[in-house]
């Protein structure tokens, strides 16, 4: 018996509290193995193994939250959110998509959040 608590241990078990009541979450489990490592597809949707947004994810969250937005604007929108950026100073990026936010958003009150986690 083991008499350690690796890593792998905690992120499973946040996982499992993620994934069941009350808050639900879709896991996406994709498989860790070494010589799969640069496989495509790998579940995820990406076109890159270097790309940190999921594509499918944001485009179904894009058109939740934004539901009177034209499908062609939401795609340019995915579009841009998902280009590589790896060579470029993030503060001009984060700047500009901050001032694309509605100001309404920003004076409405925040969510009500559950607890328990």
């Amino acid at each position: 018996m083991r008499n350690f608590i690796s890593e792998d241990d905690i992120e499973q078990a946040i996982l499992q509290k993620l994934e069941g009541d009350p808050f639900q979450y879709g896991i996406l489990r994709c498989d860790p193995s070494p010589d799969k490592r640069e496989l495509l597809p790998d579940g995820t949707g990406r076109s890159s193994k270097k790309e940190c947004v999921l594509p499918l994810i944001l485009r179904e969250a894009l058109a939740r939250l934004n539901p009177d937005i034209p499908g062609e604007k939401l795609e340019e929108i995915a579009r841009d959110l998902c280009r590589d950026f790896s060579a470029t100073d993030m503060t001009a990026p984060n700047y500009k998509y901050y001032n694309q936010i509605p100001q309404r958003h920003q004076n409405q009150p925040p969510p009500q959040r559950q607890r328990g986690f």
